[in-house]
């Protein structure tokens, strides 16, 4: 087990080659290749919208968080895009957190916001958000609400970063 304040990394081409007990002490992330927005071209209104939310969260109130994403479905997100924004949400902040250097996305304001969320979170609530996040995805499968599973997903994201500021 590594010391409180460390972080390991192991990277593969796939999962599997890492024994299930090892497996299961870890947080997976994808790093899939994703298209960067060109100079002076907009990353779109969905992003915005997303960092506009993410930076008043914790202030955020139930009902605002379970009508999030379809605020995003309107602004052209399916379900599984929204999920796949989500997720690359926690694995900024897991790079911020890991690494405390400038991330792959965005630039210093939003530096400042996966910074802030990665100081407030601790490792386990992050373990956590990961795994629900994960569930999230399982139950899109299952043809629940869309809109309920990721609202659900995001009032657990606030009340994690709530839960940090009581302690």
């Amino acid at each position: 087990e590594p010391p409180s304040y460390g972080v390991i990394l192991l990277a593969a081409r796939n999962r599997h080659v890492f024994l299930p007990t090892v497996l299961s002490r870890l947080v997976c992330l994808s790093a899939e290749e994703r298209a960067q927005p060109q100079e002076g071209q907009e990353a779109g209104t969905a992003n915005q919208a997303l960092y506009d939310f993410l930076k008043d969260l914790r202030q955020a109130s139930a009902f605002s968080c379970l009508a999030f994403p379809d605020r995003l479905t309107e602004e052209g997100l399916s379900p599984e895009e929204q999920l796949k924004l989500w997720e690359g949400v926690l694995q900024q902040i897991y790079i911020a957190k890991g690494e405390g250097v400038q991330p792959f996305q965005g630039g210093s304001t939003t530096l400042r916001l996966w910074q802030d969320y990665a100081d407030r979170l601790s490792d386990a609530q992050l373990k956590d958000l990961w795994q629900r996040m994960q569930l999230a995805g399982d139950q899109l499968k299952a043809y629940m609400k869309p809109g309920q599973v990721l609202g659900l997903f995001i009032v657990h994201l606030r009340d994690a970063l709530l839960e940090s500021e009581e302690s």
